[in-house]
């Protein structure tokens, strides 16, 4: 799986979790507030941590992407030096 698609998974998946904490917190606080509570708040943690493995995901991406760049800058930078050695000549 790429970290594209890594990224827009737990990114719905958080925003689902915090609707649902919503609906549970509007549902529930009449009948039973204690309850809404709890669930609400176990809801919006774990929401919370799925935004935190998104940011951790990107950060991932963003790291093999400056590796990536990075290793071309070296190519480029051994041709750069290759044709000035050769221009030299």
């Amino acid at each position: 799986m790429t970290h594209d698609k890594e990224i827009k998974i737990y990114e719905y998946v958080s925003y689902a979790l915090l609707i649902g904490a919503t609906a549970v917190f509007i549902l529930l606080r009449k009948p039973n507030p204690h309850l809404a509570n709890t669930l609400t708040l176990l809801l919006l943690v774990v929401a919370m941590f799925m935004r935190m493995l998104m940011e951790r995901a990107r950060r991932k991406s963003y790291e093999e992407e400056n590796e990536s760049l990075k290793a071309d800058l070296r190519h480029l930078t051994s041709l750069l030096r290759k044709e000035k050695k050769d221009t030299d000549n």
